[in-house]
């Protein structure tokens, strides 16, 4: 039976042709707008920069006529006018008292009369005219107040540095009006007379003002003794805090008697980090991590991080149904802007969003589980890739399907030197892999059944669904499950038995006795300790060897989502949906850092963290569907 010319191999190649021809010309038209955009950032960036310079020229002009201003006011009250009669004046002014001036006895003097008066002007071009608009500002607040008849020139030779006489001839001083906007230091001089003025009578100040004086030395008396017990205080405030490092160094001492392994672990570490320079001791001071990167790329919330063991390499899971991976080399010479980072590549395959991943380092593979109840295994294509490839070269890194779970897969777990992966379902299964098979298979031929036909090595249920599931690291022939019941179950690795159970107490249980689902578990790569997230704001630290709970942390305002321990043992980072990612201290169960970078999407906020095994590095995934990339 032949096929209808419109569905020939001619015809669907031409179709394909044209769909790649406009591909690359839309590629083409977007970089061509990013370029312009750009370059209407930068045009931007240098408007808003000479703005900024305009206005701190325009500030220093303000600044230099304000100062100019008071000199010239300066000279002018140096020329005849004591502050303790300006004051006398503002007094009479404000109270709104007429003062009367004989027209007899005072005269404006001329123009040529004030140059004849100040030689020093006629000589200085620019500090004239300034002078000159000064003093007809002056001349016009002094003509709005009814007082225009008194102006009087002062000398330009006159030093403000030296004090009125007390001798000198009682001046009418006119005060600095309130909307002028300058801070004017000493009021000028407007009066003047044809003939020389009789010599007044000293002036005797009046109690008042020797009350003022007398309370204004009492106020400094009293911020004399303020400052003492300022000083006196600190010195004990600092005291006290000497006696508290003493008390606090005691108490760690005691703390790490208790922790035995950790306490010299932190120990060695912190003396090697001062050893080689590295930067601050783990005893002295956690290291601070700042948001490096910020990728944008999943169409939907984030799910799952993880990183690649020995390579500059993260994958990311999403509920958009795919995975992504992404080269922290090709970010670490570029900026911090998304639009500069894209995935190497991007994995198709699930049929629904995919909650969870996981890396297998040593060779080169990927483990993902989806809402679809598969779990598939990935070859990881080389980090030097072209995000560009070939949308047909990724059926080349689809190695198998896991199809065993009837319904969402909620974690994966790869051992750290086995090929066993294990996975728990919201079918309430917990079922371990081998997938040796899958080291050297072909990969998937796409349209076919998409399965090997590996079988799990078992398959175990538990008291209510899993949650969580991680391998113990100081245990590798264990495997942790947590359920839905807040139950710790550690599976043996052979058989899936249950080889111990440890549950919370009744009194460290949610309200009411209603027991906390846990979101997450993290084991610690050296001690035979667990860390849970809880959906009531907790994380529960275990010790495995005895079933015992070691502590209890209110870790968040909100439920805890993630939690991850860093390689070194000596910390633990946990994610929440309060949108803020925290960094504890594992020995003092301390927060050390907080930082709120994630927005909220519904009631979800950050859903997963990790830490880099060799590179110092951390990433977040978050609901608003990006993905943050920390460095310390």
């Amino acid at each position: 039976m032949s096929l209808p010319d419109s569905l020939g191999l001619p015809s669907v190649l031409n179709y394909i042709t044209q769909e790649f021809r406009r591909f690359e010309r839309e590629r083409a038209m977007w970089e061509s707008e990013r370029s312009q955009l750009n370059s209407k950032v930068a045009v931007l960036e240098a408007q808003n920069e000479a703005a900024f310079k305009s206005v701190d020229d325009l500030k220093r002009r303000v600044v230099m006529l304000q100062y100019a201003l008071r000199q010239e006011r300066a000279k002018a009250a140096a020329a005849g006018a004591t502050r303790g009669q300006a004051r006398m004046m503002l007094q009479i002014l404000r109270s709104g008292k007429k003062i009367r001036v004989k027209a007899d006895t005072v005269r404006i003097p001329s123009l040529a009369e004030l140059e004849a008066k100040s030689p020093a002007s006629a000589t200085a071009g620019s500090s004239y005219s300034i002078t000159e608009r000064s003093r007809s500002l002056l001349r016009s607040y002094l003509q709005e107040m009814g007082l225009q008849n008194t102006m009087v020139h002062a000398p330009a030779g006159a030093s403000p540095s030296k004090p009125p006489r007390r001798d000198t001839p009682t001046p009418v001083v006119a005060p600095e009006p309130a909307s002028s906007g300058f801070d004017m230091d000493a009021l000028s001089a407007v009066t003047g007379a044809a003939e020389p003025a009789p010599v007044p009578a000293p002036i005797v100040e009046p109690e008042a003002t020797v009350a003022r004086r007398t309370s204004s030395r009492g106020r400094k008396s009293k911020l004399a003794d303020q400052m003492r017990a300022f000083q006196e205080a600190e010195a004990a405030r600092e005291a006290e805090a000497g006696a508290g490092a003493e008390a606090e160094t005691a108490a760690g001492n005691e703390a790490d008697s208790e922790l035995g392994g950790l306490a010299e672990l932190s120990a060695d570490i912190a003396a090697g980090a001062e050893e080689s320079g590295n930067g601050k001791s783990s005893l002295s001071g956690a290291p601070v991590w700042k948001q490096k990167h910020l990728l944008r790329s999943h169409l939907d919330e984030v799910r799952a991080v993880a990183f690649h063991a020995s390579e500059p390499g993260l994958v990311t899971a999403s509920e958009d149904g795919t995975l992504k991976l992404w080269n922290m080399n090709v970010m670490a010479g570029g900026r911090k802007s998304s639009q500069d980072h894209e995935p190497v590549f991007t994995f198709r395959g699930h049929r629904g969003p995919v909650y969870c991943c996981a890396v297998d380092s040593h060779n080169n593979m990927m483990f993902s589980g989806a809402a679809d109840g598969n779990v598939r295994v990935w070859k990881l294509p080389s980090l030097a890739s072209s995000p560009y490839e070939s949308h047909g070269s990724a059926s080349a890194y689809k190695l198998d399907l896991l199809s065993s779970h009837t319904d969402a897969v909620w974690g994966v777990a790869v051992h750290s030197s086995r090929p066993l992966v294990v996975s728990i379902g919201a079918d309430g299964f917990v079922k371990l892999w081998n997938y040796s098979a899958a080291l050297n298979a072909a990969p998937l031929v796409k349209g076919g059944s998409g399965s090997t036909g590996t079988s799990p090595v078992w398959s175990v249920t538990g008291p209510s669904v899993p949650t969580a599931v991680t391998f113990l690291a100081a245990e590798p022939g264990k495997v942790v499950v947590t359920y839905r019941d807040s139950s710790v179950i550690l599976h043996d690795l052979e058989t899936g038995a249950a080889s111990a159970t440890i549950s919370l107490p009744v009194s460290e249980s949610g309200a009411g006795g209603v027991t906390s689902q846990p979101n997450a578990v993290a084991a610690h790569p050296t001690l035979p300790w667990l860390f849970t997230a809880h959906e009531d704001k907790r994380i529960v630290i275990y010790n495995v060897n005895s079933s015992e709970v070691v502590d209890t942390i209110v870790a968040h305002p909100s439920g805890v989502a993630s939690v991850a321990v860093h390689p070194s043992g000596l910390y633990f980072m946990s994610g929440g949906h309060d949108s803020s990612v925290r960094f504890w201290d594992v020995s003092t169960r301390r927060c050390v850092q907080a930082v709120q970078k994630h927005l909220r999407k519904h009631e979800a906020s950050i859903n997963a963290v990790a830490y880099h095994e060799a590179m110092p590095f951390c990433a977040t995934g978050g609901a608003d569907s990006n993905v943050r990339l920390y460095g310390c």
